[in-house]
């Protein structure tokens, strides 16, 4: 098996969904229902293009008795079901390059417009991680989709958690004043300063919002004027919520996975960029304590706008800079050299 195929099989979603497909082969057909019934017996209502509606903590759980899940169902799938009921449709998965990866979510955080993340090719997909720990665990990735908030009446953005057997509860993105915000995020915020309460308190939801934030980083870039995203198979396309009369058969194999690969083009030329100059730069100031030594200025997102505001196609563009050479490492170079990465 190659590298490609090999990554493919390690997809956790696809794990989950045949997991809860076999031990209850009826409940994708009841979330299905749920969605078809919405604003009926007491049902909530939300707009047809969503799969299904935003759950809070009690909603899911209500779900869970409703499929009557045991303890161990519950606390492995139970609080994400929504999020696995609508990926296994259409089973769109990014798969980033690792440098690119670790780079991308080392970039300071940005201003997020929901204006921006509707510019996303898929309302629902996978991203698959490498670098995303929660205590000693890796994160497989994480499910991104569009839900809508039947209390305050607009459109989120659900991330779902998932690694080896486990999808953690969907946390969802709500625009204020058309800026992306994270709820409950501000309790979270003072914690990086405070290095007792990072390592003791509460160090496992700690660790959760700063991989909210990462993986905000990722998304920007799949919508970024210069991403490098290159699809596995010209046949991957959109996909948006089907009733059962047109829908396509769904059976959780393998072959059904949509696969793009981001920075495969530009990862390992700029891994072999940021190596030569970590190695010239060790060999040309060793032993030297005179100048300011070189560095590498850290990647950074570049904002701008584009377009008329009078014609209506005004619109904030957003581009990644990766990794820059600051400064000579001898009296031959340039005094800053740009990493050659496509």
């Amino acid at each position: 098996m190659n590298e490609k195929k090999s990554q493919l099989y390690e997809v956790a979603p696809l794990k989950l969904v045949q997991e809860i497909g076999n031990s209850i082969p009826e409940i994708w057909e009841n979330l299905d229902m749920i969605h078809d019934m919405r604003g009926v017996n007491g049902i909530a209502d939300w707009p047809d293009e969503y799969y299904m509606c935003s759950m809070t903590f009690a909603d899911n759980h209500l779900l869970c008795n409703q499929f009557n899940l045991n303890m161990f169902q519950i606390m492995h799938f139970g609080m994400a079901l929504p999020a696995l009921a609508e990926w296994r449709k259409n089973k769109i998965v990014y798969v980033f390059d690792r440098t690119m990866e670790t780079e991308l979510t080392e970039t300071k955080d940005v201003e997020i417009s929901r204006d921006m993340m509707l510019r996303l090719p898929y309302r629902c997909f996978f991203i698959k991680t490498t670098t995303l720990k929660v205590r000693e665990s890796t994160l497989d990735g994480f499910i991104v989709n569009f839900s809508w908030d039947t209390r305050r009446q607009q459109e989120v953005v659900g991330l779902t958690p998932c690694f080896g057997d486990v999808a953690l509860e969907t946390e969802y993105l709500l625009a204020e004043n058309g800026i992306i915000k994270m709820t409950g995020i501000e309790d979270i915020d003072p914690i990086p300063e405070k290095e007792n309460l990072k390592d003791q308190f509460l160090p496992s939801i700690y660790q959760h919002a700063v991989n909210r934030r990462k993986v905000l980083q990722l998304i920007l870039y799949i919508i970024s004027e210069n991403s490098d995203v290159i699809p596995e198979n010209e046949k991957t396309r959109s996909y948006i919520y089907q009733k059962k009369e047109t829908a396509f058969a769904v059976k959780d194999r393998h072959r059904e996975i949509k696969r793009w690969d981001v920075g495969t083009r530009k990862g390992p030329a700029l891994k072999k960029a940021i190596e030569a100059y970590k190695y010239k730069s060790d060999k040309s100031t060793a032993g030297s304590h005179s100048g300011k030594r070189p560095h590498m200025r850290r990647a950074h997102w570049h904002r701008y706008w584009t377009g008329s505001a009078s014609s209506g196609d005004r619109k904030v563009i957003i581009k990644w800079l990766h990794p820059m050479m600051i400064g000579k490492l001898n009296a031959d170079e340039d005094p800053a050299v740009l990493c050659q990465v496509g």
